[in-house]
């Protein structure tokens, strides 16, 4: 695929950088980590080009004087993955003391040349289309090297035109960010929702009750290898296919076998049970179509007349949090089996008089979701088609 326009002029990018170099490597140069100082970001800190410092692991003020002249990135630099999700990147837009490591580069462009904003936005571009694939090196770890990178062409219209183009793609963008905005706003809403109704019970240890003694056994999902979608069959949920806030992502998969036992139905919750992300949970939602859950996440039908939607947002709360902290069985990495949800998760149980208010209040909230998801698809939409427009000489 021909990813800029045959009319647009391109030059290298080593051709439009004064400096590009990896960060540090903290193994060869020996650092020693600490629970607080400058932190030092990876590649997973940066996330749909925000940067955030979650688990970030720290360096003295002594080690930062010794390395910031090099990896401390200053505004208007671009920090881009090369070792895990390659080509994942960030703008610079602030200043904030931190240093980089190994597996981000450090790229600072010539700004007579190359107008920062608008080389963020080409580095989204090819990495939305996995422009960075085809260059991979390495074993199990996939990496690309300088070399590389500094041979990427870059479009490169006048300054001026550049700083247009950006412009409307810095709109279009902050009208997405926006309204995926609004759409945590709703999830705090039903949040504090649930604490100003049951805050109270949470704090208590009144009519607590067992996902065992509620459900009955938990079940353990399909062992079948996935494929790609396709429509009209089953979709194949794992793990990483369910968001934090339990939404599903875009991209799912179908099973190479079709198991109709592991068919997911009405007032059905998926716990998943091992790896980073230990804990998250699903309810099934019939707008989601035929789902079949994978072998690494536990479902648990919650019996009618209960409410499904209390249970569901309870594991949203800081309670159920600190229990999943508090049950992981770190070995070589975070569990939770089925007995343990089923016999050591105690939940407090409301009359089914505030599990339903409760519920009919959630489908309110989840109506004016739905619009707003809706607008958040028209948005990506429209700023991906200004992306290509912008890289194939059509937007100005």
């Amino acid at each position: 695929m021909n990813l800029i326009g045959e009319k647009m002029l391109s030059e290298p990018l080593k051709e439009l950088v004064y400096d590009m170099h990896q960060g540090i490597n903290t193994v060869t140069e020996k650092v020693e980590y600490l629970s607080e100082g400058i932190p030092i970001i990876q590649s997973k800190h940066i996330t749909k080009g925000y940067l955030h410092f979650n688990d970030a692991k720290f360096l003295s003020l002594e080690d930062y004087k010794k390395y910031h002249f090099k990896y401390q990135p200053q505004v208007d630099d671009l920090l881009v993955c090369n070792i895990g999700t390659i080509g994942k990147s960030l703008r610079v837009s602030e200043k904030n003391q931190f240093l980089i490591a190994w597996n981000l580069f450090l790229i600072k462009i010539k700004k007579e040349k190359l107008y920062s904003s608008f080389f963020a936005h080409y580095l989204n571009y090819l990495a939305h289309y996995k422009y960075f694939d085809r260059f991979l090196t390495g074993g199990t770890v996939k990496f690309i090297n300088k070399k590389t990178m500094g041979n990427i062409p870059v479009p490169l219209p006048p300054l001026d035109q550049q700083k247009k183009i950006a412009a409307i793609l810095d709109a279009a963008d902050a009208y997405r960010q926006k309204t995926k905005a609004l759409l945590k706003k709703y999830d705090e809403l039903t949040q504090s929702l649930f604490l100003d109704m049951f805050g109270d019970l949470l704090e208590s240890n009144d009519s607590l009750i067992t996902l065992e003694e509620l459900c009955g056994k938990g079940k353990y999902g399909s062992g079948a290898s996935a494929i790609e979608f396709t429509e009209g069959s089953p979709r194949y949920i794992r793990i990483t296919d369910i968001n934090q806030d339990g939404s599903l992502n875009d991209k799912v998969v179908s099973p190479d076998e079709l198991e109709m036992q592991y068919l997911l139905g009405k007032n059905d919750i998926v716990f998943a049970r091992t790896g980073a992300t230990v804990g998250k949970t699903y309810l099934y939602d019939e707008k989601d179509g035929d789902l079949v859950y994978a072998g690494y996440l536990i479902k648990f039908k919650i019996p009618e007349p209960y409410n499904a939607k209390y249970f569901f947002h309870f594991t949203k709360t800081e309670k159920y949090k600190a229990w999943v902290k508090n049950q992981q069985n770190v070995v070589a990495q975070p569990n939770i089996n089925a007995k343990q949800y089923g016999n050591e998760l105690k939940i407090p149980v409301p009359s089914l008089d505030l599990q339903n208010q409760f519920g009919e209040r959630v489908q309110a909230i989840e109506a004016q979701k739905t619009q707003a998801q809706a607008s958040l698809a028209q948005a990506e939409d429209l700023f991906n088609s200004l992306l290509q427009r912008a890289f194939k000489g059509e937007l100005v």
